[in-house]
């Protein structure tokens, strides 16, 4: 759940934000919110590299996935218990966390299954059109905001993948 308070950073690994946030010195939040989805996108854009060599020497998607998910939980779960934050979900909410867990597993198993019948870098840009998809939707069904630059950035984005 987020709240309206500041972020406290209680441990060393959780200072990791912070620090990165200091170094830039960043001052707003929609700043520092940019700057962490450049990252997340270059951190997304580097799964080819590691995934496409035990890919070739016999390792199988659903082994690739099932590692890269238990080592994802794991870093969670540090973070969190180093946050001190609770791990506690409400019972309504499962549902809703199962459909979501689902559709990550199987946005990351076609992104897998698109390796095997295209370079990598063609899979990985089109797996990338999932913001426009998403902020279309958001558009149409939730009553999202509609502006210039969020349709130029669809009208890029759609460019840049018909270029390659």
């Amino acid at each position: 759940m987020v709240t309206s308070r500041s972020f406290i950073y209680p441990s060393k690994l959780s200072c990791i934000f912070a620090l990165i946030n200091k170094w830039l010195m960043i001052k707003s939040n929609k700043t520092s919110g940019f700057l962490f989805g450049l990252l997340s996108s270059a951190c997304f854009g580097l799964i080819p590299l590691f995934t496409l060599p035990v890919m070739h020497k016999g390792m199988t998607f659903e082994s690739i996935l099932l590692y890269r998910f238990i080592f994802a939980c794991t870093a969670i779960a540090v973070m969190i218990f180093a946050r001190k934050e609770s791990f506690r979900i409400q019972l309504k909410n499962i549902p809703s966390l199962l459909l979501l867990a689902l559709l990550y597993d199987m946005s990351a198993l076609f992104l897998f299954w698109g390796y095997e019948f295209m370079s990598s870098g063609v899979a990985t840009t089109i797996h990338f059109t999932y913001p426009v998809l998403t902020t279309l939707i958001m558009m149409v069904f939730f009553k999202e905001k509609k502006s210039a630059w969020r349709f130029i950035a669809i009208a890029l984005a759609v460019i840049g993948v018909f270029l390659l």
